[in-house]
């Protein structure tokens, strides 16, 4: 009997759905707020390319999270992900997930995920949602 493959996810759960990957600038996705109270289980943030993305050579892209007591004020908590482009490595398929980050105890209660590049002409979509890992 086959089991269910597919992520299930909340119309809310998401900080992008389907973005465009910023051209030389950054983009910063919802505010979620991440309670971990209770939860009888954990949190994991998964980065997934949507669209083949299309860095240019020795352009960065990073991706961190962000963390906030208020929703407010936010401050760098993570470096999820970064690349610099050499020999074609910026060229990322389709369905290639760039993240998957277990949110820790130490977490504020508001979250948020900022995507930057250096690159003018890069090309991609994105999805980066927050999914429950039961235990």
């Amino acid at each position: 009997m086959a089991g269910i493959n597919e992520t299930l996810l909340a119309a809310d759960s998401y900080y992008y759905d389907n973005v465009a990957v910023p051209q030389n600038a950054t983009v910063t996705g919802t505010d979620l707020r991440t309670s971990l109270q209770g939860i009888q289980g954990a949190q994991q943030i998964e980065v997934v390319v949507t669209v083949a993305t299309d860095l240019t050579d020795t352009k960065v892209m990073t991706i961190a999270l962000l963390d906030s007591a208020d929703g407010v004020t936010f401050a760098a908590y993570a470096t999820l992900y970064t690349i610099t482009a050499a020999a074609g490595s910026g060229i990322i398929a389709a369905g290639t997930n760039l993240v998957k980050f277990v949110l820790p105890d130490d977490i504020k209660e508001y979250t948020r995920v900022s995507v930057l590049t250096d690159d003018a002409d890069v090309e991609g979509d994105f999805d980066c949602y927050v999914k429950y890992l039961p235990r």
